[in-house]
């Protein structure tokens, strides 16, 4: 099939099916060539950049606005086909598309009323809309964001969000709703005003929708909730228990997405803390903990983590969630993808490939020495490209991992703060202080001889004038200066997070202080300098740091 596809728009053939599409008059013929412009485009860049070319658009809209229903609903589903490169968003823009998409929509679907009754909408003959296929192509160009929105769209796509709306329609207006809130937070604010957070709970909680509605509704809400006025809608529609249950039963998408606004969530007051963590959140946390998950699936269940043990309460039920507490020492001492990849290499070569000095050919990763399978100068790049995506995603997966790390960091400093769950802490304590001193081994050694002292014993120190003065400017011009980003910075510093944990441990228990003191002899003896701040007195970065209970 993509050879016959590609001999037709090698031989310019696309044009005589266009031809047969705008100049028929018969419906059957018409839908028969776009039922043949169809199979052509599908999968195929050139096919479809052709027929746009060709013309293809108008009589397709033309169809759109006045045709059968059968036309109406094959153009539409057409003209989203040919719409999958964003070059020809443009031209179908051009031909009045929207103005006709949205009105099909508006004839079978119906607004949100204040009593969020909606109505099922899809089309008289029970097929999904097509048209909002035509959307979601749309929409994956942001320069066509704001013509959508100022259009009326966003009521149309929220009044979609309906128990007995097709699955995959679902999953379209799911989507489209999701690029919109991701890429402006203004129209984030208009998805949140047109009443979508009850129906994102209601489609995030019932098992009965496909896992990716579930995903995407998750994820929305995410977004949504990066607002605080959002929060308190979510909260009022029970999303808690909704997403509390995503993370036991969902996709691991979507388990990630539901921390993540659970985390915004419980961000917000000490009551809502309180909410999430009794609320089922913390027992599906230990799967995403556990060795196996992705690492993406760690970095959100710490981060969930690290907001929740900053109430008390709080922090007490996260101590008593059985196997818990006892899954961080693995996660702190796990290893990067790449070190894994570099020493499973390693394992993998024979015992003289190390010291051999034969004259064996030079193997270099995507590069072929067979002489007869050369392709462009003997480097296979269908190769290469794989072999760079795949060290990319190790990077990505990584980076996560080391910022999981810092997290739990963290919520290690915080239970050996609390004089409560200090004993639950103090049990594992010495599983904890190796990999501890590792993170803060390597997050120094980058570092400069000559700054590491200095920054290690006044670091501390820096911390709240530095806040404090990013705050007084960015109060003084109005505009945001990236404090959020410099929290979150420090928050996932690696040495911050060690030297915190360590220091908790070493007050919690004089045991661990031994073995905190003999594991750093130990590093010095083996020619690595490993610094432990000096952390500031009670009342000074406190914002940092628990104070000792």
């Amino acid at each position: 099939m993509r050879e016959a596809q590609r001999l037709v728009a090698d031989r310019g053939e696309v044009a005589s099916i266009v031809q047969v599409l705008s100049s028929s008059s018969s419906p059957a013929t018409r839908l028969e060539a776009m039922l043949v412009l169809g199979r052509l485009a599908a999968r195929c860049v050139a096919v479809q950049q052709d027929a746009v070319r060709e013309g293809a658009v108008p009589p397709l809209v033309d169809m759109m606005q006045a045709g059968t229903d059968e036309e109406r609903c094959h153009a539409s589903r057409l003209l989203a086909l040919l719409g999958q490169h964003a070059s020809t968003h443009q031209v179908i823009l051009q031909a009045g598309a929207l103005p006709v998409v949205l009105r099909m929509l508006r004839d079978r679907g119906h607004r949100a009323p204040p009593g969020l009754t909606l109505q099922p909408a899809t089309a008289p003959d029970g097929k999904p809309l097509a048209a909002v296929g035509v959307v979601c192509m749309l929409v994956h160009n942001p320069d066509n964001h704001f013509a959508m929105v100022g259009e009326g769209l966003v009521p149309l796509l929220v009044s979609l969000l309906h128990r007995e709306t097709p699955g995959k329609t679902l999953t379209y207006a799911l989507a489209s709703l999701l690029m919109l809130a991701i890429a402006e937070p203004r129209h984030a604010a208009v998805v949140a005003r047109t009443g979508a957070v009850p129906l994102l709970v209601l489609i995030s909680r019932e098992g009965s929708h496909r896992p990716v509605n579930r995903e995407l509704a998750a994820a929305l809400l995410a977004v949504l909730c990066r607002s605080q006025d959002v929060q308190v809608d979510v909260v009022a529609a029970g999303g808690i228990p909704a997403l509390a249950r995503l993370m036991a039963e969902g996709t691991d998408g979507a388990r990630c997405y539901a921390c993540e606004a659970l985390a915004q969530i419980a961000s917000g007051t000490d009551v809502r803390c309180r909410l999430v963590a009794r609320a089922g959140a913390l027992a599906p946390l230990r799967s995403m903990l556990a060795p196996g998950g992705s690492s993406l699936s760690t970095l959100w269940a710490a981060r969930l983590l690290k907001v929740l043990v900053q109430e008390h309460s709080a922090l007490r039920e996260v101590a008593e969630v059985p196997g818990l507490i006892a899954l961080l020492p693995e996660v702190l001492g796990r290893r990067p993808l790449r070190q894994q990849q570099q020493q499973q290499q390693q394992d993998e070569l024979p015992p003289t490939a190390a010291g051999s000095t034969a004259s064996s050919p030079h193997i270099v990763p995507g590069v072929t020495t067979s002489s007869s399978s050369s392709v462009n100068g003997g480097v296979n790049m269908a190769s290469m490209d794989v072999e760079v995506q795949g060290e990319v995603a190790a990077a990505a997966a990584d980076a996560d991992l080391e910022k999981a790390q810092a997290q739990l960091a963290w919520v290690v400093a915080a239970l050996a703060a609390n004089r409560l769950t200090r004993g639950v802490i103090s049990g594992v304590g010495c599983f904890l202080i190796r990999p501890l001193v590792a993170m803060l081994r390597e997050a120094q050694a980058g570092w400069p001889s000559s700054l590491r002292g200095v920054i290690s014993e006044v670091g501390c120190f820096l911390i709240r004038p530095l806040v404090a003065m990013l705050r007084e400017a960015q109060a003084g011009c109005g505009a945001g200066l990236g404090l959020a980003d410099v929290l979150e910075g420090l928050a996932n510093s690696r040495q911050a997070a060690a030297a915190a944990a360590l220091r908790g441990l070493s007050r919690a228990d004089d045991r661990l202080a031994a073995l905190v003191n003999a594991e750093l002899a130990l590093q010095l003896w083996l020619g690595h300098r490993v610094e432990l701040p000096r952390l500031a007195e009670e009342g000074i970065a406190s914002d940092w740091y628990p104070p000792m209970e």
